[in-house]
């Protein structure tokens, strides 16, 4: 419980320790905030890079299956099915959640093994480069992002506001113990 500040570069270890970054950058601050919400700031998405933006869910354990190796976690209003080995039942976690790793629909899904599939409402679509956006969604008093392309933007007529279905496969999420 004692305070402490932590220099680091790494991004992996930032999501072990930290509750609360500073990203510096030329000697000013660029954006400052609890961990959760700093996961989806811009500005931390333009230091770690495309491929490591995503947001970070904190839960606890409901439900372990030993025998397949999947953890229930609370999410919002919905639950995450996880493949973490490891993790007891009420203890608590960290889910990391890749925008690169979530599939937004318009319909909910039928006919796909896919584990974790959460309701949502888009909050924002922002530019992600040239042909990309990132999609920011409600799932129950939780956001996550979903790094999609500008043709699928177009061809599911996606808008703030509108009522989507986040697909996430079990073993692409990764639930670090807190």
């Amino acid at each position: 419980q004692l305070p402490m500040l932590y220099v680091s570069h790494r991004y992996e270890e930032v999501l072990r320790l930290a509750t609360h970054l500073v990203l510096l950058g030329s000697g000013t601050v660029s954006a400052a905030g609890p961990l959760q919400e700093l996961a989806l700031h811009p500005a931390l998405r333009a230091a770690v890079g495309e491929q490591a933006a995503g947001a970070i869910i904190e839960s606890t354990v409901r439900r372990v299956d030993v025998e397949t190796g999947m953890c229930r976690i609370p999410a919002g209003a919905g639950e995450l099915r996880v493949a973490q080995d490891g993790l007891a039942e009420g203890s608590a976690v960290r889910v990391r959640i890749l925008a690169r790793d979530i599939i937004l629909g318009i319909e909910a899904p039928r006919g796909l093994r896919v584990r974790s599939v959460l309701r949502g409402q888009i909050l924002a679509i922002d530019p992600e480069g040239p042909h990309a956006r990132m999609v920011t969604v409600d799932i129950g008093g939780e956001r996550l992002l979903a790094r999609i392309t500008q043709e699928a933007e177009r061809e599911l007529a996606l808008a703030p506001g509108q009522a989507v279905w986040c697909l996430v496969k079990a073993v692409s999420m990764q639930a670090l113990s807190r």
